[in-house]
């Protein structure tokens, strides 16, 4: 079970509206007693979130997880938009799936990071790598 005191809100900066869903998510949390902050960009937490919320689509999720590594933080994507592979809430359901999460009724559902390596390099990523070759003469 997951307890939450602390939380981060991560709008997208290239929706407009992400902004006004991720102040919703922040008077909802306030009024259950959570400390919630929206935050522009993630920092480097000297006292960690017990969740990162993101709010737009595939790509907010991917920085955000890019910019927590290594730290094992939850994160609850919610999706603005008509497609997001890796989101499981969309906006209208935020207050829902916040009311689950407070009540200590989320789920929470592990996945595996990949670890590419090559000659000079080392990346991670969540769902998938995209090799690109050069064209040598």
């Amino acid at each position: 079970m997951l307890e939450v005191k602390k939380v981060w809100l991560f709008p997208s900066s290239r929706r407009k509206e992400a902004l006004s869903v991720a102040e919703r998510g922040l008077r909802f949390l306030s009024r259950e007693g959570v400390a919630a902050e929206i935050v522009g960009e993630i920092p480097t937490p000297q006292s960690p979130p017990d969740l990162v919320i993101t709010i737009g689509g595939d790509g907010t999720l991917l920085r955000a997880a890019r910019a927590l590594y290594p730290q094992e933080i939850p994160i609850l994507p919610v999706l603005l938009g008509a497609v997001g592979f890796l989101s499981s809430c969309r906006a209208e359901e935020l207050e829902d799936a916040l009311h689950q999460v407070t009540q200590g009724r989320g789920l929470l559902d592990r996945r595996m990071r990949l670890l590419g390596q090559g000659p000079g390099l080392s990346a991670t990523a969540l769902n998938e790598f995209a090799l690109v070759g050069t064209a040598q003469s």
